[in-house]
């Protein structure tokens, strides 16, 4: 059985022995009642004797119920508790394997920019070709010079239009090239993000330590 279906089945239990506790108070206050009832009346002792005894039994009848109301409420809680760890675990497995699906993602995305830097360098060649081709050309060679900036800027809008919280990260990188250089230098895509399943495993270690 499940620890889903223990803390189901726990739970029903105590619903089951709140109701008998109640009854089991009812009884034990009638039978009571009967007991004193009896007395005031000055009937046969028999019968007091026989009163007495239902109410003795009613208390301990309570007392049972009372007892496997407890125990049953605690092993709800312990249920309760391995059920939500059990759940952790589940959703680590699955932050897990997605992740290292995103990672392959990135890897294939990181080959795919490498051949398209390759055609970038061709293209600059081919621009200084250009350049050298246009002769004395002033307007060919001013659009050459600058031919930087669309193209950045092309790719760019590119860039955000898929990741549009990307805006302040490229700024910073922008702002100060050099040092994103030497903090990216040698690392591929994917080791520029995070550890996600570590992450998730380190925020609820003691959620599981306390279950």
């Amino acid at each position: 059985m499940s620890k889903d279906n223990n803390a189901t089945l726990c739970a029903s239990r105590v619903e089951k022995l709140k109701d008998k506790v109640t009854a089991g108070e009812k009884r034990v206050d009638l039978t009571s009642t009967a007991v004193s009832q009896l007395i005031v009346e000055e009937a046969p002792e028999h019968k007091i004797v026989g009163a007495k005894r239902d109410a003795e039994a009613a208390m301990l009848d309570l007392g049972h119920l009372t007892s496997a109301l407890a125990t049953t409420q605690a092993a709800l809680v312990n249920a309760e508790a391995a059920e939500k760890v059990e759940g952790v675990k589940t959703r680590a497995g699955r932050i897990k394997k997605l992740q290292a699906r995103r990672a392959k993602s990135l890897e294939k995305a990181e080959a795919a920019f490498k051949l398209f830097i390759d055609k970038i360098v061709v293209s600059e060649r081919l621009a200084i070709q250009l350049h050298q081709a246009s002769g004395g050309c002033r307007t060919v060679g001013d659009a050459l010079n600058q031919r930087h900036g669309p193209m950045g800027a092309w790719m760019v809008t590119r860039f955000v239009e898929v990741l549009p919280g990307a805006e302040q990260g490229i700024s910073q990188t922008i702002a100060n090239h050099v040092h994103a250089r030497q903090q990216f230098e040698g690392k591929s895509l994917s080791d520029t993000q995070g550890n996600y399943a570590e992450m998730f495993q380190i925020f609820h270690a003691p959620k599981d330590e306390a279950a």
